[in-house]
């Protein structure tokens, strides 16, 4: 009998240890102690630290890649510009040559207007689908430098609590 009363007492303790342990996990105040010279580093504020680390790293990383589609998107807009600018330069060009041949046909004025209406009417609406084409790509341009500073933001923002947490933040990306 005598001796399963340590074996008991030890267990009990060891029960209550892990009920220690788990009450300072709670408060926060789970640091790993050693006895040696050499400091120990706190577990729990590693993984938060690795964690951070990544985070900024794939945020670094989305912002490159959206800053490359807002320049992708600039691109096309810039080129689907000129091609509408052009375009609408001949057609209306046109238009004009149109006008002076109505002119000289000599039809009475509601005819003239309505007929250059018309015309007008048409040109509009072969050049709306590049007008269209190119306000996507303008309103894309802006989306992804939208997201590429929100990005920016937050990669910047976790440095702060990398700094915090015993990590090497840069302040800017």
């Amino acid at each position: 009998m005598p001796s399963s009363l340590p074996r008991r007492t030890f267990g009990a303790f060891l029960g209550r240890q892990n009920v220690i342990k788990d009450d300072l996990l709670l408060l926060g105040l789970d640091t790993n102690h050693g006895f040696a010279k050499v400091a120990v580093e706190n577990s729990e504020v590693a993984k938060r630290r690795t964690r951070l680390e990544q985070r900024r790293a794939r945020l670094k990383q989305w912002a490159q890649s959206a800053g490359k589609r807002e320049a992708q998107a600039s691109r096309r807009r810039e080129r689907l510009r000129t091609t509408y600018n052009a375009q609408s330069r001949e057609l209306y060009r046109e238009l004009t040559a149109y006008q002076f041949t109505l002119e000289e046909q000599n039809l009475p004025e509601y005819v003239f207007r309505q007929k250059l209406k018309e015309r007008k009417a048409e040109i509009d609406a072969e050049l709306e689908p590049l007008r269209i084409k190119e306000w996507q790509a303008y309103d894309q341009c802006n989306a992804e430098f939208r997201k590429q500073e929100r990005y920016c933001l937050r990669a910047a923002g976790g440095a702060s609590h990398m700094r915090r947490f015993g990590g090497t933040g840069a302040k800017h990306v």
